[in-house]
């Protein structure tokens, strides 16, 4: 994408001639348009790609391509939020083994109640 994208600003740049979305840049043309990073013109949406970019045109390109990548990096955990993760499970399996422990500590002391309840109902002859 980014070298699709970098040919057809080169295109622009240098005025070559080329026809407005050539075979070999349609999926970029898609993808700079689908994006948003690239809008075209206001009556057909095309790049125009014979056309030279304006300075104040590459300047809000790049500005729409880096407000891109800030948003699509901010989906991304950072290392010191994974670092806090892994430390919170680490936490609740510590307390998730103590909590196991302290039910079957409670298990065992309701069985030993549960036996000695049916020793006391017994009847003694």
């Amino acid at each position: 994408m980014k070298r699709s994208l970098l040919a057809m600003l080169l295109i622009g740049q240098l005025g070559q001639a080329a026809s407005a979305d050539p075979d070999w840049a349609k999926d970029a043309s898609s993808e700079v348009k689908d994006r948003k990073i690239m809008r075209g013109t206001p009556h057909d949406s095309s790049l125009q790609g014979e056309r030279p970019v304006k300075r104040d045109e590459l300047a809000e390109i790049l500005e729409r391509l880096d407000q891109t990548q800030e948003r699509e990096q901010e989906e991304f955990a950072t290392k010191e939020d994974l670092n806090a993760t892994h430390n919170q499970t680490i936490h609740l399996q510590d307390f998730m083994h103590s909590l196991k422990a302290r039910v079957e500590n409670l298990e065992q002391k309701s069985d030993s109640l549960e036996q000695r309840d049916d020793a006391v109902a017994r009847p003694r002859f």
